[in-house]
């Protein structure tokens, strides 16, 4: 059976606008979605993490650590005595 030329090029003009507009959905979508991520990334970048419970800082300073092992040592003098 011979499909008439008209038909087969109406059938391939619908499937490349299935296709263009498919296309072009999925482009918008992931758009949408790396712009979502990058706003969100710029709004949580600034979070305080110090008012989390189990968090502690990343890398105690000089200071700190000497506070601890002067604490430290406070309680091991006691517990002597």
């Amino acid at each position: 059976m011979v499909v008439p030329m008209s038909v087969e090029m109406e059938l391939i003009t619908q499937g490349f606008v299935l296709m263009v507009v498919g296309m072009s959905s999925v482009f918008v979508l992931l758009a949408l979605i790396v712009t979502l991520l990058n706003a969100s990334a710029r709004f949580f970048r600034d979070w305080p993490l110090d008012d989390v419970p189990g968090h502690s800082k990343a890398s105690p300073s000089a200071d700190d650590e000497l506070e601890m092992i002067a604490v430290a040592l406070a309680a091991a003098e006691r517990s002597a005595e």
